[in-house]
């Protein structure tokens, strides 16, 4: 999924912030309870304002990602 997202970011970077956290590591472990993640991979997407708007739990396919940040990114640009 790495060179998916990394696509994606390409395409999206200028409206929509990426970020990649270690699933490892003890530092991360609070934002991993905040978002609520139990497993890896996970994808967390979230609006503008910082609700989530749409969460992948496992492998997704990478339309279904897409189609999760246009609607994060077309929901920034509204506000």
């Amino acid at each position: 999924m790495k060179p998916v997202v990394s696509g994606l970011d390409k395409k999206y970077g200028d409206r929509v912030a990426f970020a990649n956290v270690d699933y490892s590591s003890a530092e991360n472990a609070a934002l991993l309870e905040k978002y609520q993640v139990l497993g890896h991979p996970t994808y967390v997407v979230l609006g503008a304002d910082g609700k989530e708007v749409e969460r992948f739990n496992g492998y997704t396919s990478e339309t279904d990602l897409q189609a999760a940040i246009q609607k994060a990114a077309s929901s920034a640009s509204q506000e």
